[in-house]
């Protein structure tokens, strides 16, 4: 498996940059970017470490041959990262995304331009909500021309690649997703901190333009919110203890699609935010093909259904589930 070094974040903090701009120049979208915080404290601290440590230990024992590089190092390898292989995959949440690629090398990286075309192969990757700039159509059509067969997590993105390369591309499931529930509650463990009876887990991404509709949804019942810093369960929730928590909850509540994902597969009462209060199109590909496309929480409402046909979810998953690895098992024959 292909991790990033530190040096592969640079395009990260140029988007930050530009962001910040944006807020000085009086865009309010980002204007919470100017606001001032205070210099971590140790029990900041202390907690970034103890949550580092638990997803270290995950990675320990769930994840294994981790070659950590940056793009340009591949890309510069000269056939050498996919020499030892038979099969190269491409395939995570927005690889071909405006929200995760900023510069043609970054793209040439996640269209597998490095490999040769025979082992290339794409599993579930994502547009994400942005549409590919008209002035890029070039680079991703002679990208997606490098698969023998193409596929895309949501229908949107199908809709994309029939654009951009004239070709059908499958649609598959995320690869969270091809997992049961029974499978994923074997690893799940219970946080080890307090945990009470009745909650709503919250799991939201930096927003909080949802935050009194969440309130009120969530009827007096504590919301857990594990990306928050300023609550205990930040430090003791890492893969494991996350499974865990969304598996016991009264309620899920997510702008992300993997928080929505594993509510769906796990059969939990959830309600899906649009991010920034607006349409993602990797949510709403989801809970379409589940058959609860009602679930997603948008502007001027004030409840969702609650009565989720979790038995018809299952068969619908089954059968996109053997699919998607139907898909898989063909594209890595050797």
């Amino acid at each position: 498996m292909l991790g990033f070094s530190a040096p592969a974040r640079f395009e990260q903090r140029m988007r930050l940059a530009a962001k910040f701009m944006l807020a000085v120049l009086g865009s309010k979208k980002y204007r919470h970017m100017l606001r001032k915080k205070a210099a971590p404290s140790n029990e900041h601290i202390q907690a970034c470490e103890m949550r580092g440590k638990i997803f270290a230990d995950f990675y320990d024992e769930y994840i294994d041959g981790i070659i950590r590089s940056t793009y340009r190092e591949v890309l510069g390898s000269g056939g050498k990262f996919s020499a030892g292989f038979d099969r190269v995959i491409a395939g995570s949440d927005q690889i071909w995304s405006k929200a995760i690629v900023i510069v043609s090398e970054a793209l040439r990286f996640f269209y597998l331009m490095w490999a040769e075309k025979e082992k290339r192969v794409c599993y579930a990757p994502s547009f994400g909500d942005k549409r590919p700039l008209r002035i890029e159509f070039p680079l991703h059509r002679k990208g997606l021309g490098g698969f023998a067969r193409l596929s895309c997590r949501e229908k949107s993105g199908c809709g994309f690649i029939r654009e951009l390369a004239g070709r059908d591309a499958e649609l598959v499931l995320d690869p969270t997703l091809l997992l049961t529930a029974e499978q994923w509650r074997e690893i799940a463990r219970k946080p080890e901190c307090g945990v009470p009876e009745h909650y709503v887990l919250r799991y939201c991404w930096g927003s909080d333009s949802w935050h009194d509709e969440q309130r009120e949804l969530a009827g007096g019942r504590e919301i857990i919110d594990v990306l928050s810093r300023g609550q205990e369960y930040y430090s003791h929730v890492g893969p494991r203890e996350f499974i865990w928590l969304v598996d016991h909850a009264d309620f899920v509540f997510s702008e992300s699609f993997h928080g929505t994902a594993f509510a769906v597969n796990l059969g939990k009462n959830f309600v899906s935010f649009m991010r920034e209060r607006k349409d993602d199109g990797r949510i709403g590909s989801l809970l379409s093909s589940a058959g609860i496309a009602g679930h997603v929480f948008g502007p001027g409402m004030k409840s969702v259904p609650d009565d989720v046909d979790y038995d018809g979810v299952r068969r619908k998953l089954d059968g996109l589930r053997a699919e998607s690895m139907q898909y898989l098992r063909e594209c890595l024959k050797c």
